[in-house]
């Protein structure tokens, strides 16, 4: 089970040894890294309109048509989904973009919002609560937790934004 910085292996005790598991652990990183190559490029549209957009060109000393330039001009990897079912962790964002987290997390933040925080960009798929620094919001349905295959989006894939 593949996760942002670490990989957990379930196993019996005793039923494979040192050398084949370590075999099997590359292969697996092998096969994702390949995996990642083949991924889907989805381009998503955002409105660029979001809550923290002017404290966040402030504190980044940003205008916001460069916020939007650097955020819309990287294609960014979905490193992993987590935190909450279909929330996509994407990275690395631009130097220039780089910012903590909201020092008191929100209650609400609304479905489909766009967050900067640290390195790295991120899609809420569902009203949650959340601290990421709220930067627009896009329509795009890529989640539905009712489906067989709730995510459109699956780690390997790249997210490019466009400003609507």
């Amino acid at each position: 089970v593949p996760a942002y910085h670490s990989l957990l292996v379930q196993m019996t005790p005793g039923s494979i040894g040192k050398d084949m598991l370590e075999q099997k652990i590359f292969e697996l990183i092998t096969e994702k890294r390949s995996d990642h190559e083949k991924g889907e490029t989805w381009t998503i549209p955002v409105n660029y309109e979001g809550p923290d957009l002017e404290e966040v060109t402030g504190r980044l000393g940003l205008s916001v048509e460069e916020l939007i330039r650097l955020h819309t001009g990287t294609i960014y990897p979905v490193f992993f989904i987590g935190f909450l079912p279909g929330f996509l962790y994407l990275g690395q964002t631009p130097n220039e973009l780089h910012i903590p987290r909201k020092a008191i997390p929100r209650a609400r933040v609304q479905k489909g919002s766009v967050g900067l925080a640290g390195s790295q960009t991120g899609i809420y798929p569902c009203e949650s609560p959340g601290g990421w620094q709220i930067i627009g919001t896009t329509d795009f349905e890529w989640f539905n937790l009712n489906s067989n295959s709730p995510s459109l989006i699956n780690p390997g894939d790249s997210i490019q934004f466009v400003a609507v």
